[in-house]
């Protein structure tokens, strides 16, 4: 298999969002307490490109983002699919066939890429069908194995890589506070920490995402945030989409909130294999997906 440029983030994140991956993850301790920085000035609002959805139906899909046009076209039982994938200013173009079997209790998935065989991928639900990622998304229950060891009861504030947080009741996962700092819910920022990048993407743009077929949204994904090799965010919704009783990639602002370090390292990543340069520590939403800088869980 041969990607250069944005093409990888592309094309990983469409592959990987096939898998179901669980990776070991480290907790990490806490203060319980707000920090004294002043937060108003920690928010640095981002320009990222905006996300088009050009046609939806229920059996074809076009979405452009920035330079990047994906298509997807497939037969009205959700069996086979043709994606393209292609960067209007280079006139690159990758080309996937999707090949979906149902079985007792699962799919089966079968991808081409440029009329080469990929690895066979086992789902419990259908990556060609539209109606399937906004149900996913939404599911609230938290399956035991990424449970914390100890019950939150209640909302509660506290500072992790010197940013302030919150948890609990109320909150679907461990994200930034809104209240402390000044980024918007219709705004693209990040927030700095000692070690990590807290990354947020706004509201109308994950709802967009929300409505698109799991194959699309995470091809649409990998584009959008192209400074990311796709294999992170791939691996991160192949884990999410991947489960029965997923907890929801959207915050309860309907917000999507991802981290990575600082520094990035070449990693071997499943289901190739392939050393990629990837952040040292990603997570998205409540998994993280690696962390070989053992800076824990927030």
């Amino acid at each position: 298999m041969k990607t250069k440029g944005i093409r990888v983030t592309t094309i990983f994140m469409t592959l990987l969002i096939l898998g179901s991956i669980c990776l070991p993850t480290v907790s990490a301790k806490e203060n319980t307490a707000f920090s004294s920085i002043d937060a108003e000035n920690e928010v640095i609002i981002e320009n990222r490109p905006d996300i088009q959805i050009i046609e939806m139906t229920d059996t074809s899909s076009i979405v452009q983002v920035g330079d990047i046009v994906i298509s997807l076209n497939t037969d009205e039982d959700f069996t086979e699919g043709i994606m393209e994938v292609e960067d209007v200013t280079t006139n690159e173009k990758e080309v996937l066939e999707f090949y979906v079997t149902k079985l007792s209790d699962n799919f089966k998935v079968d991808v081409t890429l440029n009329e080469e065989n990929t690895e066979s991928y086992f789902t419990t639900y259908n990556p060609l069908d539209p109606g399937e990622t906004k149900e996913l998304l939404s599911q609230k229950t938290t399956p035991s194995l990424f449970q914390d060891e100890q019950v939150v009861t209640r909302s509660t504030s506290y500072v992790w890589d010197d940013v302030n947080f919150v948890k609990g009741t109320g909150v679907k996962y461990p994200h930034p506070s809104y209240t402390a700092y000044n980024g918007e819910v219709w705004q693209d920022y990040y927030i700095n920490g000692d070690e990590l990048k807290h990354n947020h993407i706004r509201q109308s743009r994950s709802n967009t995402i929300s409505q698109l077929a799991p194959a699309v949204a995470g091809a649409t994904i990998g584009a959008y945030l192209g400074n990311v090799p796709g294999a992170a965010i791939g691996a991160a919704l192949g884990l999410v989409l991947g489960g029965t009783s997923s907890d929801a990639l959207l915050d309860e602002e309907g917000c999507i909130w991802y981290w990575e370090s600082h520094i990035s390292s070449y990693v071997s990543l499943p289901p190739t294999n392939l050393p990629i340069f990837v952040p040292l520590y990603y997570r998205i939403a409540s998994y993280t997906l690696w962390d070989t800088m053992s800076v824990g869980n927030p």
